[in-house]
């Protein structure tokens, strides 16, 4: 084991316990080739991202290492108290990846980007971090974003962007404690010397990885569109029943069987121009209530926010049917 793997495990909280890391070391995961292919195309892209910052001359390797499962308790219980960590915001996954940096990492980012050329072993004792280590990772974290947005890019995960660096961080941001997140190790080298980081993809995030990367079924590279075009003109054919909403109200089952034929019931307040147009219960469309040539109409103003509803507005009439 390697200085820098056996260093993971200081707990962020109390004092170190071989014991407790014992009894609730990580799996190794079932990672999909997708997975790991992905993660060693961060790893080689970090190659001329990293070398451009330290400038010429300095000969550096990326490589990726392990891949295990935890949970994001036991992730996070495990960061360095020296460590830097910090959190990349991934909007369009709704999520969050969250990178630890090493000190060791830091140490030497920090000699290379001084001009250093690592002709002295790193220090192996955890030193107190400083406000100089945090803008130097810092630096590195917004290297790290980049080249995770690019080789995701073809996962659709849109911008992935370095937010903060956070001192203590809660389970939540990355899912609850109990979630579990696929933990990487990636490990920078230089004439030797090897520091490494770590960062933990929630499963939001694995999970468009895997899925992006299944191939098309055989069943869509073989449809015939004149086929497809007929089914949708048949489909589209189809009687709906649609029900146009006003109000509702709550009655005692008692005042219900003791209604009358001619009795008015009442709105529970006064009804609005606005109503909701529904099919089998499902909101497709909130209308304006009008009169149009003396009778009741509808004029629909806006689409429902609900997921089921999305397919109504779709031009593809098979979409009423998903």
């Amino acid at each position: 084991m390697t200085k820098a793997s056996a260093s993971m495990s200081h707990a962020t909280m109390g004092h170190f316990s071989p014991a407790s890391l014992l009894s609730s070391a990580p799996q190794t995961s079932e990672a999909t080739p997708a997975v790991k292919e992905t993660i060693d195309r961060i790893a080689e892209a970090c190659i001329p991202q990293f070398s451009k910052a330290f400038g010429e001359g300095v000969s550096i390797s990326f490589s990726s290492g392990s891949i295990t499962s935890e949970t994001a308790s036991d992730f996070l219980l495990s960061l360095e108290k020296t460590a830097v960590t910090g959190l990349f915001e991934v909007p369009d996954a709704n999520s969050r990846i969250v990178v630890s940096l090493e000190d060791d990492f830091v140490q030497l980012y920090i000699e290379l980007m001084c001009g250093g050329v690592c002709g002295e072993p790193l220090s192996t004792e955890p030193r107190p971090g400083t406000s100089i280590d945090r803008q130097f990772a810092r630096s590195a974290l917004n290297l790290l974003a980049g080249v995770f947005e690019k080789e995701c890019a073809i996962f659709h995960l849109g911008a992935i962007t370095f937010g903060q660096i956070e001192t203590k961080l809660d389970p939540l941001v990355l899912g609850n404690r109990s979630s579990k997140v696929t933990v990487v190790t990636l490990a920078l080298e230089c004439r030797e010397v090897r520091a490494t980081l770590r960062a933990a993809l929630p499963s939001a995030i694995v999970d468009r990885l895997k899925l992006d990367a299944l191939p098309p079924s055989s069943a869509t590279e073989s449809r015939d569109p004149l086929w497809t075009e007929h089914f949708q003109s048949e489909v589209g054919r189809a009687m709906i029943k649609m029900d146009a909403y006003l109000d509702a109200d709550s009655l005692r089952l008692g005042d219900i069987a003791d209604l009358k034929v001619g009795q008015t019931l009442l709105l529970p307040r006064m009804v609005s121009s606005r109503c909701e147009l529904r099919s089998d219960k499902k909101l497709l469309f909130r209308c304006e209530l009008g009169q149009t040539d003396g009778r009741y109409s509808v004029r629909i103003s806006e689409t429902s926010p609900e997921p089921q509803g999305t397919g109504a507005t779709s031009p593809n009439v098979l979409k009423l049917f998903e």
